[in-house]
């Protein structure tokens, strides 16, 4: 996550469930923690999208509390510039 775009529109709408912003810094995680349900993690940059990716999952079950079976869905910017997601992933936690 470069600029957090995507967790303060998805925050706007209010969810029930939690929204955890993976970033990887912290300018950008401080700001998120002023929006609404958002639980901002500085992590380090992976290798690879599939890497980028499993650990977001790993950050989420640790600041979500998500079980085996749960549901998470994972939005991203790959290379598309600032405010543009362009992957969504809905991921069953393993």
């Amino acid at each position: 996550m470069k600029s957090g775009a995507t967790a303060r529109t998805i925050s706007k709408y209010r969810p029930s469930a939690p929204v955890i912003a993976v970033t990887r810094t912290e300018q950008v995680a401080t700001s998120l923690c002023l929006n609404w349900g958002v639980h901002s993690v500085v992590a380090p940059s992976e290798d690879g999208i599939d890497a980028t990716l499993a650990a977001s999952v790993e950050v989420a079950k640790k600041y979500a509390d998500l079980q085996s079976g749960d549901i998470a869905v994972i939005t991203a910017g790959i290379s598309a510039g600032i405010g543009n997601t362009n992957l969504m992933q809905i991921h069953e936690v393993e």
